[in-house]
């Protein structure tokens, strides 16, 4: 086996099976950050225009920092998610190309 075009494959299988994970990723965060965005201009508005108070805009705030825990909880999972399925990949290459040089699956 050549060991430098093995690891590309492995590397390509990696980021590639990845890819998916860290695409959905990317809008999740969009989403929610955005949301983050908006909550953070309401109680801005809010507070303001008198519609509430300070230790309310507080709490609000508060609410949504707690809100960003969740978020980071998720992130997490996508995060685990994506690099099992990049290690899969690079196992499936790396066993398929071991199980043609010895001639037997090995797996």
């Amino acid at each position: 086996m050549n060991s430098e075009a093995l690891l590309e494959a492995m590397w390509k299988a990696a980021r590639t099976a990845a890819g998916a994970q860290i695409k959905d990723l990317r809008g999740y965060l969009d989403k929610e950050i955005a949301a983050i965005a908006k909550g953070a201009i309401a109680i801005e508005v809010d507070l303001l225009s008198g519609r509430i108070k300070q230790s309310q805009a507080k709490r609000a705030w508060d609410d949504l920092a707690d809100s960003a825990i969740d978020i980071q909880l998720a992130v997490e999972v996508i995060l685990q998610a994506a690099a099992q399925d990049a290690i899969n990949a690079a196992l499936g290459v790396a066993s398929k190309a071991l199980s043609k040089a010895i001639g037997f699956a090995i797996i």
